[in-house]
């Protein structure tokens, strides 16, 4: 009666061990295997086959191939133990995580094993030290933002008095035109000097908007 091996735990670490013997026997390893006539033709048979190979090479003193196959099965098991898990989460759950993730500073997965593995008040905890640690960094970030929100209601305040001042323009102009019924003024002068007097124009509007803007970007809101 063939011995049974313990050390084999299930039908599928079975057929690794005859794939395992078949593909790293030596010729004498493998003519202890040939000798009990017993060969793998199906899965269902495996267990028995596969503990009169291992037997056979025990009885030969044909150890060495069975050290490294239960170091195999062993580094087998330790791979497919540390693997890591993968799942799907709701919509719902992700967007939650998404928030707690920004919220302690961890990556998803982080966030994932703090929830398993600790209380609440540790994920509190974490999340506290993480302030801690990167205070000066948010500080920074924040007096970032809110200067780069002051330039650009500074911007949108400039471009506002710049549509209004260039609106007033416009309808000086149309009226202008309505009442000469003309498009073009008469106009004899010297066009450098006239470029020069529009430029010296858009100079003080330039000051007046960046003046207006001013007063406007000090009042609170």
């Amino acid at each position: 009666m063939t011995e049974q091996i313990e050390w084999l735990r299930d039908e599928n670490e079975c057929y690794y061990a005859t794939e395992y013997l078949k593909r790293r026997a030596n010729d004498l390893e493998w003519s202890c295997i040939k000798n009990t006539g017993i060969q793998l033709t199906e899965k269902a048979n495996v267990r028995r086959t596969v503990e009169a190979w291992v037997n056979a090479l025990q009885k030969n003193k044909c150890s060495k191939i069975i050290t490294r196959l239960q170091n195999n099965l062993r580094q087998r098991r330790s791979q497919k133990k540390n693997k890591e898990k993968r799942f799907n989460l709701s919509l719902e759950a992700c967007r939650a995580l998404d928030e707690l993730t920004r919220k302690i500073g961890k990556s998803p997965s982080e966030t994932v094993s703090i929830l398993l593995i600790n209380t609440p008040e540790a994920l509190a905890e974490a999340r506290e030290k993480w302030m801690f640690e990167h205070k000066k960094q948010i500080e920074q970030w924040t007096y970032e933002h809110l200067g780069l929100q002051h330039q650009l209601k500074i911007k949108n305040l400039e471009v506002d008095e710049l549509h209004k001042q260039l609106r007033s323009h416009i309808l000086a102009l149309e009226m202008w035109k309505t009442s000469m019924d003309s498009d073009a003024p008469p106009f004899d002068g010297e066009i450098e000097e006239l470029d020069e007097q529009v430029n010296e124009k858009l100079r003080i509007i330039q000051r007046d908007v960046k003046k207006q803007t001013k007063v406007l970007s000090s009042i609170p809101g």
